[in-house]
């Protein structure tokens, strides 16, 4: 066990989220030598090197990303922004619905299909610890929903903005 003390700068990753078009994709622009992954083309405005995904096919898509993401391992940037985390979730149930030949994440039984989202996001934040690991910043950019939250110590019920995210992905995330 190797004892320090003090402040240790290490790559961080962030999660930047926010409603429609408030700026989260500019903001991320901002970091140290960004590299987009482009999955919603929510940088196409904004002066930065970007992947976009070529494939339509759901699982092609899945595969590009994973593949986006080992590479980037080599490049020179800094940072590696994921544009956004919920699109690419999106994509991860649509690429699992199609390896099984579902029609949907329901049809996997009882709230096993988004398990099976969660698991994958899971084993995907993990590779980003490898970019971490390698010196690289990564930034994930997410919308957000207005949730009605009513807290058992609070006189009433008020909304807040949470990640909008599958509520077994959400916690994973954040």
């Amino acid at each position: 066990m190797k004892r320090t003390s003090g402040i240790l700068t290490r790559p961080q990753r962030v999660v930047l989220y926010g409603v429609e078009s408030v700026g989260k994709s500019t903001f991320a622009s901002k970091f140290p030598q960004p590299l987009f992954i482009d999955i919603e083309q929510g940088s196409q405005k904004i002066n930065v090197e970007r992947w976009e995904l070529e494939e339509t096919e759901p699982t092609a898509r899945w595969r590009e990303v994973v593949t986006a993401i080992g590479e980037a391992k080599t490049t020179p940037h800094k940072t590696i922004v994921i544009d956004s985390i919920d699109a690419l979730e999106r994509i991860v149930g649509e690429s699992l619905c199609a390896e099984n030949k579902k029609k949907s994440l329901e049809d996997f039984g009882y709230g096993k299909g988004y398990v099976m989202v969660a698991e994958r996001i899971c084993r995907l934040l993990t590779t980003l610890d490898e970019l971490i690991a390698a010196g690289k910043n990564v930034v994930l950019i997410a919308h957000s929903r207005i949730v009605k939250f009513e807290a058992p110590d609070a006189l009433a019920a008020y909304d807040r903005y949470e990640l909008k995210l599958l509520k077994q992905c959400s916690p994973i995330v954040k």
